[in-house]
């Protein structure tokens, strides 16, 4: 069975993105965003200002949301 897992992400511009991972291997989204989502503090968090204060980055991008379906090969 295929795994989709659809990242939505912050662009450079400021936009949103989709990034598709597909794989056979994949047998947890909740896995796979455990191995290959990193978590950093927002250098622009301060007490009250609307920020959140830790983003969670896939390669360089920032990860806003995840879809993840399943699928036959």
């Amino acid at each position: 069975m295929k795994m989709v897992l659809s990242l939505i992400v912050m662009l450079e511009s400021g936009g949103l993105g989709l990034l598709e991972i597909e794989s056979n291997e994949i047998l947890s989204c909740s896995l796979w965003i455990e191995k290959n989502i990193i978590y950093k503090d927002n250098p622009l968090y301060k007490e009250g200002n609307g920020e959140v204060w830790v983003n969670s980055y896939y390669k360089q991008h920032i990860v806003i949301g995840h879809i993840c379906e399943k699928g036959e090969l």
